[in-house]
């Protein structure tokens, strides 16, 4: 009784000095039980809604915590299922009004018995210690803290990069990522065809200050991907650079949208939703990974319903919400642009609701429903396949590669350039184009016929003497004189870079006996083989292989993936 009495008498505390704490108290008015509080926004250029705090000595009392009227109605600061609350420390925490509330401005709390420790947020925290995965040092940010990466799978056909809390306030988002990462970490398929990059925290000094991270000036996490001022965007650029070139690349961005909705307001804030791609390509991809998703959701405490979704050109999906004078894109607008890109997907899930009630458990759950839906899609993608090794052959394959395409190339010769160096037609021709790289490399004249052929027929037959003879040659300015006549080495080494370069597995010595509706049968000296493909490109040699006419043109043979049918 004493220790009660002594305890009330203590007045009552509103603090942030909890991991991730957020909030500026303007007054705590304990004869009227009011605390007047806002979201801290320092470092940003406008108003958000993340707070996060904890109330001391206030048991047997009810307080009632009022926020100001935002001037975005998107931004209120009581989310749609009220705050989210912890009594123990922060170990646990339930929303206040799971049923729903209509007030967005404020809220009351009666303290029981023994609560002297009460934590309060707009939706449950997660904080760098929170992460239970192993991980290395990705990078050091501007303050200096490791940037944590986790990493698995001994695939090379694939590398997934998954990110999230670019803006660090996006609490939700990294339990979904929780569950999507246990459940590609545990998926055998992954193991053996992905490599997969996890961060989890894009903007860890914003995590760990409890900063909302989004707006921040000059421009936050997420529209750094053309300045690269953050040690975060560099690291994550840094890793798509490294990447195979033979490797197919896959980003999935975990975001949470506005507070909620509101009047105004569509309702995909309080549900699960992407933004759609421009190009026809990614579209097609995107359109099938939404498909798989809604199989994966059925019956899952959190549903994705598609119709939510925003395609490009719709909504705040625009060009002028992604760039400003060109100085700032986002992380999936600029992946897609990079060699090897499959598919970006920037996938939002609400705060409070998505779809259902979202807690840790229902979130985790969403992110394996995620992963199911990727590795379905991922697995069941066949590659192009080019037959020849003709230069339009070459040119086919470097252009479905750039595609993004998974881009394989059989030559019935042990060489590449069966048109060319396999015939000696290495005059320079009027149907030669200087404009054409691989015209522009096998005609550079820094190489010369003479040294060439000295190199091929000479003493310097190692390969790495030949390789070393080339290593410093100038590159070939399409507007400069062409060389009048190549050697089949000059010929035969462009084709093979070209294809290394852009990434497309070859093998020479490999003639097609087969062509059906599922792919090719391949026969090499070590026997016959079928080879599964979505679409096969024949650029064969037409004709007798006597220095006759040669039909460059090239024809989809079967193209089941597009009904784009004659384009690489």
């Amino acid at each position: 009784m004493i220790f009660a009495l002594l305890l009330a008498a203590l007045p009552v505390v509103v603090d942030t000095g909890v991991s991730g704490g957020n909030a500026i108290v303007r007054e705590v008015d304990e004869r009227n039980g009011v605390v007047r509080i806002e979201p801290d926004c320092r470092g940003m250029g406008g108003e958000w809604f993340w707070w996060s705090f904890r109330v001391k000595n206030a048991e047997r009392r009810r307080l009632r915590f009022e926020f100001p009227k935002p001037l975005h109605p998107g931004k209120m600061c009581v989310g749609s299922l009220g705050p989210s609350v912890s009594v123990d420390g922060g170990r646990t925490w339930k929303w206040l009004s799971p049923e729903g509330r209509a007030d967005t401005c404020s809220f009351a709390y009666d303290f029981g018995r023994g609560m002297n420790d009460v934590r309060f947020a707009f939706a449950r925290p997660y904080v760098l210690g929170d992460w239970p995965f192993e991980t290395e040092r990705l990078t050091v940010s501007r303050d200096g803290r490791d940037v944590p990466v986790t990493r698995f799978g001994n695939g090379r056909r694939w590398r997934i990069f998954l990110a999230a809390r670019h803006h660090a306030c996006e609490t939700t988002a990294s339990f979904v990522l929780e569950g999507l990462v246990s459940a590609l970490r545990d998926d055998p398929w992954v193991d053996e065809n992905a490599q997969v990059d996890a961060i989890p925290f894009m903007d860890v000094d914003g995590v760990a200050k409890g900063e909302q991270g989004k707006g921040r000036l000059p421009h936050d996490h997420n529209r750094d991907y053309v300045q690269f001022i953050y040690p975060e965007t560099r690291a994550l650029r840094d890793l798509v650079d490294s990447a195979d070139a033979r490797s197919n690349l896959v980003l999935i961005d975990l975001h949470d949208p506005l507070a909620g909705t509101a009047p105004g307001l569509p309702e995909r804030h309080d549900n699960i939703f992407s933004f759609g791609p421009r190009e026809p390509r990614h579209v097609e991809r995107w359109n099938r990974y939404r498909a798989l998703l809604t199989e994966e959701t059925k019956g899952c405490k959190l549903v994705y319903d598609a119709t939510h979704d925003v395609p490009y050109g719709f909504g705040t999906n625009v060009e002028t919400n992604y760039s400003v004078s060109g100085a700032t894109e986002s992380a999936v607008r600029w992946f897609l642009r990079q060699r090897g890109a499959w598919m970006a997907i920037s996938q939002e899930i609400g705060y409070a609701r998505a779809g259902g009630v979202v807690s840790a458990q229902s979130a985790r759950e969403l992110g394996a429903s995620m992963a199911r839906a990727i590795v379905r899609q991922l697995s069941e993608q066949r590659p192009t396949v080019v037959l020849g090794g003709t230069l339009d052959a070459v040119r086919a394959a470097v252009k479905a590669r750039a595609r993004g395409e998974e881009t394989l190339l059989f030559a019935p010769r042990p060489y590449l350039g069966e048109d060319r160096a396999g015939t000696y037609d290495l005059d320079f021709k009027p149907s030669d184009s200087p404009e054409d790289p691989l015209v522009a490399e096998m005609f550079n004249p820094a190489y010369g016929a003479g040294d060439a052929y000295r190199i091929v027929r000479g003493k310097a037959w190692r390969a790495s003497d030949v390789l070393a003879a080339y290593s410093n040659r100038p590159p070939c300015s399409v507007s400069s004189q062409m060389s009048q006549r190549t050697t089949p080495h000059l010929v035969k080494r462009t084709l093979d870079r070209a294809l290394l370069d852009a990434g497309v597995e070859f093998l020479t010595g490999a003639v097609a006996i087969g062509v059906g509706e599922d792919g090719v049968t391949i026969a090499t000296r070590a026997g016959e083989r079928r080879v599964a493909a979505s679409r096969v490109v024949d650029m064969r040699v037409k004709g007798p292989c006597s220095g006759g006419e040669y039909d460059a043109s090239w024809a989809v043979v079967t193209n089941r993936s597009s009904p784009a049918v004659g384009t690489v």
